[in-house]
């Protein structure tokens, strides 16, 4: 049952993209996987991000309920990127996306040519979870929702957190925007 404070169900079921005046905002969703010799939770994020031997396997993207894509280095610059970067209607979101943020400032940008997106136009799916008394943990915050996509990385131990020299995360970033 998903958890709703305001008893209005229209905001549990509204679609991410909304209409602002005349303009259609659209969201892109992101989440990065990558690999580097440090521990994330023993060094902290920037440090992580910074270690020139952390590297970007891959980035998986959505726009608004458009199916995912796939980016691995050698390939171009998504064009839904560019676009977000340079349109002021578009809306970047993710789970933590502070950590995105530190993978595109330190890795992205400044290897692959990725384009960086104003601040004002992130959003983040973790506070906005906390915000309303949901878990923050990814996996926790699926299991309250109830959400039949999510699944569990064979990289990660039992609480959630990333294997030596494994990818960061506790789940597949396929299946979080299905």
């Amino acid at each position: 049952m998903l958890h709703n404070p305001l008893n209005r169900p229209e905001i549990a079921t509204a679609d991410v993209s909304v209409v602002a005046g005349a303009q259609r905002v659209h969201v892109l969703h992101r989440d990065y996987e990558l690999r580097s010799p440090l521990r994330l939770n023993v060094v902290g994020a920037h440090q992580y991000c910074f270690h020139p031997e952390t590297e970007i396997l891959c980035a998986a993207y959505g726009v608004d309920q458009e199916p995912v894509k796939i980016w691995v280095p050698g390939d171009p610059v998504p064009a839904e990127f560019i676009e977000a970067a340079s349109d002021p209607a578009w809306l970047v979101a993710a789970h933590n996306d502070a950590f995105e943020t530190l993978v595109e400032q330190y890795i992205l940008a400044p290897r692959y040519g990725w384009p960086t997106i104003p601040m004002d136009r992130h959003r983040c799916t973790m506070a906005m979870a906390l915000a309303v008394g949901l878990p923050g943990r990814l996996d926790k915050l699926a299991d309250a929702l109830e959400l039949a996509h999510y699944t569990r990385s064979a990289s990660h131990d039992d609480d959630g957190a990333a294997s030596e020299g494994s990818t960061r995360r506790g789940c597949n970033c396929n299946s979080l925007f299905q």
